[in-house]
């Protein structure tokens, strides 16, 4: 069944990690049972790969995350998530809004 997602995204979905720990800690702490945390090229979701497979838009929130760390480099941006996430909060923080972009892109 094809579910909107090109090899590429099918290809990181494999190096990704489901049902995480991490992810499932930092959901409980925003108060959202699915949540996802993207370090370097590995996204970490809290929950199933099949409940991933069914939302491609947030596969490619992730993806762009996946971009921004390619293109700054893992050190540069974290400082700069952190500083923007104090700054301009969440939903303002520019990484966030082109991930958001993102989950538009077909």
């Amino acid at each position: 069944m094809r579910l909107g997602l090109d090899i590429n995204q099918q290809q990181r979905l494999i190096m990704d990690k489901y049902n995480h720990w991490l992810a499932k800690v930092l959901g409980k702490l925003n108060r959202s049972k699915r949540y996802a945390v993207t370090i370097g090229q590995t996204a970490y979701y809290s929950v199933s790969k099949e409940d991933v497979k069914k939302s491609p838009e947030w596969i490619r929130h992730e993806d762009e995350h996946k971009r921004q760390y390619a293109r700054e480099g893992i050190l540069k941006f974290l400082i700069k998530y952190f500083y923007y996430l104090i700054r301009y909060g969440y939903h303002n923080n520019p990484y966030e809004v082109d991930a958001r972009k993102a989950e538009r892109r077909v």
